[in-house]
């Protein structure tokens, strides 16, 4: 087991801080577990005794039995129950067959199986993931974050395809969202909401003119799956929400596990995110980004 943890354990930020020895003294409280599609990690409001950490495969997370993320090899989850010693808060099933690398809370908290110093640099970690969660924008109403304005991780967008100058349909609106949903997913997620203008005023998406909701998320389904790609689907939550009797739309975007790249005009381009804004990288400094951001990468 230690041999085949090992390479995942040593590319993952929550051991960035962990001697070589450190992580082979970890691979000895570790161990697998084999889920097949379908199956249950954990339920909701189950006790909270072990940390994961995806291996192989597909793992979703539900809340409220609403799908919020889904995890793949080198994420990690079961944190919050670890740190407070508390229930499950949402249920984990098995999205596709998979292997989950496993530590006992006890064994990471005891300090028998496991050195004090080692234990202590991942608990401090985990307590770092636990409070980035708790503070993610995936997490706060939509008013609140209108309230709050646009950031490093909330962008606001007037329409989906509305030129409100030009008073038309206009692709290059459409194109802007996308650029804007792929760099969330190229640099650590964030949220998009429509219907909203610069200024946090809400405008709803009335001269969208789609008819009605589904046909409004077919829409935005359809240009991420031809603008960024099919797969990218899996990192993107949409939802459409009534905020002072006006019909918006959030999408809520996690940091992709491979890069996104757009094309236009027939050039290939890569987009960030640098501050709160949506960033074209040079293509000179592409490689040494996606070297770092995306470690596991083949």
């Amino acid at each position: 087991m230690a041999k085949r943890s090992y390479p995942l354990l040593k590319n993952l930020s929550l051991t960035a801080d962990l001697s070589d020895a450190e992580i082979k003294d970890l691979t000895n409280i570790v161990f697998t577990q084999s889920f097949t599609a379908g199956s249950v990690v954990f339920h909701d409001g189950e006790p909270g005794k072990t940390l994961y950490i995806v291996r192989s495969g597909e793992f979703i997370l539900s809340i409220g039995g609403k799908d919020q993320k889904s995890f793949r090899r080198g994420d990690v989850f079961g944190e919050i129950a670890i740190i407070d010693e508390s229930v499950r808060t949402g249920t984990v099933r098995a999205h596709r067959n998979g292997e989950l690398l496993c530590i006992d809370g006890d064994d990471l908290r005891s300090g028998k199986k496991l050195k004090p110093a080692t234990a202590l640099k991942l608990i401090l970690e985990l307590a770092r993931l636990v409070t980035t969660y708790l503070r993610s924008v995936r997490h706060t109403s939509t008013r609140a974050l209108v309230a709050d304005g646009e950031s490093d991780y909330v962008e606001f967008k007037a329409s989906v395809r509305w030129n409100h100058h030009q008073r038309k349909k206009d692709r290059e609106i459409e194109h802007a969202a996308m650029k804007s949903i792929a760099a969330f997913m190229n640099s650590r997620g964030g949220t998009l909401i429509f219907g909203i203008a610069d200024s946090g005023k809400i405008i709803g998406l009335d001269e969208d003119r789609f008819g009605n909701d589904d046909k409004l998320l077919l829409h935005m389904a359809n240009l991420i799956k031809e603008q960024i790609g099919a797969y990218f689907m899996n990192y993107v939550h949409m939802q459409v929400e009534d905020l002072n009797g006006k019909k918006i739309l959030r999408v809520d975007v996690s940091p992709s596990d491979a890069p996104a790249y757009m094309e236009h005009n027939q050039v290939e381009k890569f987009y960030i995110r640098t501050g709160p804004a949506t960033t074209n990288l040079p293509v000179s400094e592409v490689y040494d980004y996606i070297t770092r951001r995306f470690p596991t990468l083949p």
